[in-house]
């Protein structure tokens, strides 16, 4: 199994378990990935969602070329987008922690970024190689690395598609806390997922669709949505009066991945 998951006191861990291929992304893994990101956003049993990789040297490279290389040109864009959605469910959806246990390339970065909170063992680093290849770094990278690292830091780490040590990763804001070793990675991710389910859910959602989209609106509108948001306690569903704000505001983000699709290129390229 490619993607192990485990909910547990109301928290969703997601390990991607191909330690042999570097934990990097194939079709099957990313549309799995997703759909665990998808599914967790309409469960009320889940209020934290953590992300890591198995082993101790990779957090994940990215997509696996090796499984793209034998798909068309359209299938190797789908898989971009499929992706990019996992991004765009970690930065909009319910708070996600990333624990950043090795190697983490290419989309294993971006999933860092998107995250609410990032912890990175300093044995660990974050590079963009994309330049390298060279293709262009889609797939969301764009949108949110500039909102998250800003636009100097962006055009330095995809320019240059060098390795960002921890230290390095701090500075552009691509991280949080950097720990020592693999123990105090899990523990720290698990104690702060922890804090976080303590915390009112009404809240914590309202701060991340404020502070996500806040770049997106003027400030009068901010004002005017920090206002609907700040009446949570008289809300008798948290959940529909969030939908109905976010609408208010034409605030809503768009999922390009087909899934169905991807599968369907995927086993084509394998003969089936």
């Amino acid at each position: 199994m490619s993607l192990h998951e485990k909910i547990e006191n109301s928290i969703l861990a997601l390990t991607l378990n191909r330690p042999k291929r570097a934990n990097s992304l194939d079709p099957p893994t990313i549309v799995a990935l997703r759909k665990a990101f998808l599914q967790a956003q309409s469960d009320p049993d889940v209020k934290v969602i953590t992300l890591t990789g198995s082993g101790d040297r990779d957090f994940t490279t990215g997509i696996d070329i090796t499984a793209a290389a034998p798909m068309g040109p359209g299938a190797i864009v789908n898989i971009g987008n499929t992706a990019g959605d996992i991004a765009t469910l970690i930065y909009y959806g319910k708070p996600t922690i990333v624990a950043i246990n090795g190697r983490a390339m290419g989309m294993g970065g971006l999933f860092a970024a998107a995250a609410d909170y990032r912890l990175m063992d300093e044995h660990a680093h974050i590079q963009m190689p994309e330049i390298n290849i060279p293709v262009f770094p889609g797939g969301t990278a764009m949108a949110i690395f500039t909102r998250v690292c800003g636009i100097g830091w962006t055009k330095r780490i995809f320019m240059l598609g060098e390795p960002l040590s921890p230290d390095q990763a701090l500075q552009a804001n691509l991280v949080d806390e950097i720990v020592s070793n693999q123990s105090q990675l899990q523990s720290r991710t698990k104690e702060i997922a922890n804090r976080l389910t303590q915390k009112n859910s009404a809240i914590i959602k309202s701060i991340k669709l404020a502070a996500s989209n806040a770049l997106d609106l003027s400030y009068s509108d901010v004002l005017k949505l920090e206002e609907d948001l700040a009446n949570f306690y008289d809300w008798k569903s948290e959940n529909q009066a969030l939908v109905q704000i976010a609408k208010r505001f034409n605030i809503q983000y768009q999922l390009k991945g087909n899934p169905d699709q991807l599968l369907s290129d995927y086993e084509k390229s394998l003969g089936k």
